[in-house]
C-alpha cells in the first residue's frame, strides 16, 4: 500500500479500479480536478491486468498528487473494493465515485466548507455523458427538484456525501451489481438527517465499454441484493417507504434484463413486495413504476 499525506482531510473519495487501462485518461482527470484541494483520494486496485499497480503510481506522481491512498483487493466486485477503502478513509466526510466518471470536486469541497453540523448526508445532483453519441443529460437546477422519490429512481450513490463517522458498521455486499443500493438502504437504519443540493456534484457517463453495470453476467447479482434488502426490516416508516421503493425499481431492472428464471422470480418478488406495500399506496407506486420506466429510457 502506498499511503502520502492525508492530516486534516475534508473529504476521502473511494475509487475502486477493475479496467485501469481503460480508465487511465479518466483517472488522469479525476486527479487533475483534485489537486490543491483538501481531498484525499483513496484508490482501490481490484484488477488482474499486468503493472496496474506501477501505471497507478506514476499518474499520482506525475500529477503531483500529494493526498492518495493505493489499496489492492482482489475479489474482483466492486463492494469488496469499497469495504476495503472505508477503513482507510481519514477525510471528515467520504465519496463512492467510479473510476470512468467525473466528479466535481470544486463545488463538492466549496458546498462542505459550508454544511451545517446537524447533516450527516448531502445529496447532490448530477448530469449524464453518452459516450456513444456525445449527448449531455443536463439536470435542471431551476426545475427539477431533488427529493426522496426522485432518489429513489435513481440512487446513485456516486452523488452522496456521507459523513465518516456514520460509516461504522456498515459494508457493502461483495457484490457487481445493485450493491449500492443495498448500501444505501443499511445507511437508513440509522436515521441520517439528510440534506438535498441543486449543485451538480458528478458526471455520470453511459457506454463506456465493459462496465460492470452493462455486464449480462452480474445481473444474477441483483437479485441476491433484493434478498437482502428484504432482510433490512428495522427501518422507521419514511425509510421503510424509501426501501421498497427502492427494491421496485431493482426487481423492474431484473424482470427487463435477466433471463427467463430471473424475470419468472422478479415477478415473486414483486408480489412479495405488493404484499408489504399498504392498499392506499398501490396508485403511488404504480406512478412511481411509470417515472421508472420513462427514467431508463431518458438513460
Amino acid at each position: 500500500m502506498i499511503e502520502n499525506n492525508t492530516d486534516g482531510v475534508l473529504l476521502s473519495v473511494i475509487i475502486p479500479i477493475n479496467k485501469i487501462r481503460r480508465d487511465l485518461d479518466n483517472l488522469v482527470g479525476i486527479i487533475r480536478v483534485a489537486k490543491g484541494l483538501s481531498i484525499e483520494l483513496v484508490f482501490v486496485l481490484d484488477t488482474s491486468e499486468d503493472s496496474a499497480y506501477e501505471m497507478l503510481t506514476n499518474i499520482c506522481q506525475s500529477g503531483n498528487l500529494n493526498n492518495y491512498k493505493i489499496l489492492e483487493n482482489f475479489k474482483r466486485n466492486p463492494g469488496s473494493s469499497k469495504n476495503t477503502g472505508i477503513p482507510n478513509a481519514l477525510g471528515d466526510w467520504v465519496f463512492f465515485c467510479d473510476s470512468d466518471d467525473l466528479p466535481n470536486f470544486q463545488i463538492i469541497s466549496s458546498y462542505l466548507l459550508n454544511v451545517k453540523g446537524n447533516v450527516d448526508v448531502v445529496i447532490g445532483a448530477y448530469e449524464i455523458e453518452n459516450l456513444q453519441n456525445g449527448q449531455m443529460i443536463q439536470f435542471d437546477q431551476e426545475k427539477s427538484i431533488l427529493n426522496w422519490e426522485s432518489i429513489s429512481i435513481a440512487p446513485g450513490l456516486w452523488r452522496w456525501l456521507i459523513r465518516r463517522e456514520l460509516l461504522t458498521g456498515i459494508t457493502f455486499p461483495e457484490l457487481s451489481m445493485g450493491e449500492d443500493q443495498c448500501f444505501i438502504i443499511r445507511l437508513f437504519a440509522k436515521e441520517p438527517r439528510v440534506e438535498f443540493s441543486q449543485e451538480i456534484f458528478y458526471r455520470y457517463r453511459v457506454g463506456v465499454l465493459g462496465s460492470l453495470t452493462s455486464n449480462k453476467k452480474n445481473i444474477d447479482d441483483l437479485e441476491e441484493v433484493i434478498k437482502l434488502e428484504f432482510l433490512c426490516e428495522s427501518l422507521s416508516q419514511k425509510y421503510s417507504r424509501i426501501r421498497n421503493q427502492m427494491i421496485i425499481r431493482q426487481i423492474i431492472t431484473l424482470i427487463l434484463k435477466g433471463n427467463f428464471n430471473l424475470r419468472i422470480r422478479g415477478l415473486i418478488h414483486l408480489v412479495k413486495i405488493m404484499t408489504i406495500i399498504p392498499p392506499r399506496e398501490y396508485t403511488k407506486i404504480i406512478k412511481y413504476i411509470s417515472l421508472i420506466l420513462i427514467n431508463r429510457r431518458i438513460i
